[in-house]
């Protein structure tokens, strides 16, 4: 399973929103009101686990009036997730979580970082 797989699972479906949870990009307001940007794949394939990612991040960005293909609002997304991933390689190194956690973790952030390079 890929990192970008892994962003778009929840730990507990019966539970939305637990410690942990992932919304879906169908669960979000913005793509409930139809204003989630939704950008399909030629020939009308299913989004990519990298895709669906980027379109939920863009989700995210509309709900609070802006989006990742305005430079300035991609940088300053990409600063914050350089902040989190200091934060987690902090984690990992006090052995707040192991290795295996670590590099699934981070992934999981390298797969939010290209979300303004998809859409």
């Amino acid at each position: 399973m890929s990192a970008a797989e892994a962003a778009m699972t929840t730990p507990a479906d019966d539970e939305p929103h637990s410690r942990g949870t992932v919304f879906h990009l169908s669960d979000h307001p913005a793509a409930q009101r139809g204003t989630a940007r939704t950008s399909a794949p030629p020939g009308n394939q299913p989004p990519t686990p990298e895709q669906a990612l980027a379109e939920h991040m863009e989700s995210l960005m509309h709900a609070a009036g802006r989006t990742l293909t305005d430079g300035p609002t991609a940088e300053v997304y990409g600063i914050t997730l350089g902040a989190v991933a200091v934060m987690l390689e902090g984690a990992h190194g006090e052995g707040l979580i192991d290795q295996t956690q670590f590099e699934h973790l981070h992934g999981m952030i390298d797969g939010m970082r290209n979300a303004p390079h998809l859409l």
